[in-house]
């Protein structure tokens, strides 16, 4: 009778530590969590902050990106355009209409603007080329 006590104690004592053990691996990464991040000095706040706004507007600026239409998609206008030294379109050649300006603001339309209809974008492309791979 007190051998089986004994070994049942023995079990108990050895499943006690290995609670013990888990709970005391498990409070050193809090602590460390506790004191280094959570508690963190002001600038590298503000950095942080910073960082991770920058983060959103280089991701707005690839989904805009996305968006816009592929370079195929587009009319070419180059025949219409006089190009000066630099080769960049001289102001005169272009037209508020190429741009889809009315009225001196955007008009959310024209070449630029295409219709989903009627053009891909880079999205749509990819996609489409994920579908066929």
């Amino acid at each position: 009778n007190e051998s089986v006590e004994i070994v049942v104690t023995k079990l108990l004592l050895k499943s006690y530590y290995d609670i013990v053990r888990k709970n005391v691996q498990d409070f050193g990464p809090k602590a460390i969590i506790h004191f280094l991040v959570l508690q963190e000095r002001e600038e590298i706040a503000v950095r942080r902050k910073r960082i991770r706004e920058l983060l959103r507007v280089l991701q707005k600026a690839v989904w805009t990106l996305d968006e816009l239409p592929l370079e195929s998609d587009i009319p070419s206008r180059s025949s219409n355009l006089v190009m000066d030294a630099t080769g960049l379109p001289r102001a005169s050649a272009l037209t508020p209409s190429i741009y889809g300006m009315t009225n001196g603001g955007f008009s959310g339309v024209g070449p630029y603007m295409g219709s989903p209809t009627l053009t891909k974008s880079r999205k749509s492309l990819t996609k489409e080329t994920r579908h066929f791979n």
